[in-house]
């Protein structure tokens, strides 16, 4: 209780948090400003104990405490500003350990005039934004998640990277164009994930990336992160001969897809 009324962090938030009913994870996660001091907030339910590794002083960690038995753990770092570079020492349950980039000290990621197109309905490379992108931001890499589902409570990247916990990596919401991001450290190529959609009843459901560039196939159905630059194009004959075809007068095949919005109560 005592580690629990020191904590910057009011007591309803971290219920709704653990329970996976909030909407808002940065207003939770990750660094805040308490008085003078940064208090770093972390949920990691597969965490035995977790340390605070500041870029200034890493052979200095600071000890975070946790403050809730599900996985919720809280470290303050004194007289500092609330932007500084720092890394997670999760010592796991099962033995390991991982260093990482906490993956709720970046601010919004996607840009305003990529949110303004796509509002408009004119944004022509969308698929370049949403989807799964691997991406390096600031020193770390990781994978850059996005995907749009204005009518959700909350949504969450589950995988085989958090096993499959919608609670541990919900996504920011862009409010302004129903959009959903997260960049997450660490993540590479191959990892399976999907989207997990919390409804405004409540409901919970898996949704597969509309956006994603590879997937499993038959009865298995996850998404899975996919470098495009490591495909090789073979297509350059063809590139050149569309030049001079008269397409007015050339047979053409039309598909025809329907994809129910993230978050909507009808299937």
């Amino acid at each position: 209780m005592k580690a629990f009324e020191i904590a910057g962090v009011p007591r309803d938030e971290v219920y709704r948090f653990v329970r996976g009913f909030h909407s808002d994870p940065f207003s939770v996660l990750g660094p805040h400003k308490v008085g003078a001091d940064v208090e770093i907030r972390v949920f990691r339910p597969d965490a035995r104990a977790i340390e605070v590794v500041l870029d200034r002083e890493p052979d200095k960690p600071i000890a975070a405490e946790r403050i809730d038995e599900e996985g919720f753990f809280c470290a303050t770092v004194p007289g500092v500003e609330r932007e500084f570079p720092y890394g997670l020492r999760i010592a796991k349950l099962d033995g390991s350990e991982e260093l990482t980039r906490d993956a709720y000290q970046y601010g919004p990621i996607m840009g305003d005039v990529d949110l303004h197109l796509f509002s408009e309905g004119q944004h022509w490379k969308i698929y370049e934004k949403f989807g799964a992108h691997l991406r390096t931001i600031g020193d770390a890499t990781g994978v850059y998640f996005a995907v749009w589902a204005p009518n959700a409570q909350r949504v969450s990247v589950v995988g085989d990277i958090n096993d499959w916990d919608g609670r541990v990596n919900p996504m920011r919401k862009l409010v302004s164009a129903g959009v959903w991001e997260l960049f997450l450290p660490g993540i590479t190529q191959g990892a399976h994930y999907k989207f997990e959609i919390r409804t405004q009843t409540g409901a919970v459901r898996l949704k597969s990336d509309p956006f994603a560039f590879f997937n499993q196939h038959g009865k298995s159905t996850a998404s899975l992160v996919y470098d495009l630059e490591r495909f090789t194009w073979s297509d350059a004959e063809w590139m050149e001969a569309r030049q001079k075809r008269n397409w007015p007068q050339s047979p053409i095949s039309i598909y025809e897809v329907h994809l129910g919005s993230c978050g909507d109560e009808k299937k």
